[in-house]
């Protein structure tokens, strides 16, 4: 089964280009979340503005409404990957953009590290290298 945005049956035919992103109803993160402010740079680098539809601090809401067909939801793919394997959405990708980005976790080197911090870097390394 495939759902997409109501009227935007065309979405699924074709291939995706950043100019393309207007023409359909746009959810996004919430204002100051690291995906919004990641993405409104993106789309400042192509000097698209974008007007969402619906925004919400939960991710899980918004893939929520893209299978109810409310709009489309730009989202990296290990926190879909559920979503897509179920089935009650797709993906595609964007022609001209290579959605990325890093994140890093440091630390000071001469520093004793805590068993928490001992902790969180190996959740954050497993995190990492997890199949989702």
């Amino acid at each position: 089964m495939r759902n997409s945005p109501q009227g935007t049956s065309a979405f699924w035919e074709k291939r995706i280009y950043m100019k393309d992103i207007v023409e359909y109803p746009v959810l996004l993160r919430e204002e100051g979340s690291a995906n919004r402010t990641y993405l409104k740079h993106v789309f400042a680098m192509y000097d698209i503005a974008i007007d969402p539809v619906w925004e919400s601090a939960n991710p899980q809401a918004l893939i929520n409404a893209v299978e109810k067909e409310l709009g489309i939801f730009i989202l990296p793919e290990k926190l879909m990957k559920r979503d897509l394997l179920e089935g009650g959405i797709e993906s595609r990708k964007l022609q001209d953009e290579e959605l990325t980005c890093k994140a890093y976790l440091i630390w000071h080197r001469q520093k004793n590290m805590s068993e928490e911090l001992k902790n969180l870097k190996e959740v954050c390394k497993n995190i990492t290298e997890r199949e989702w």
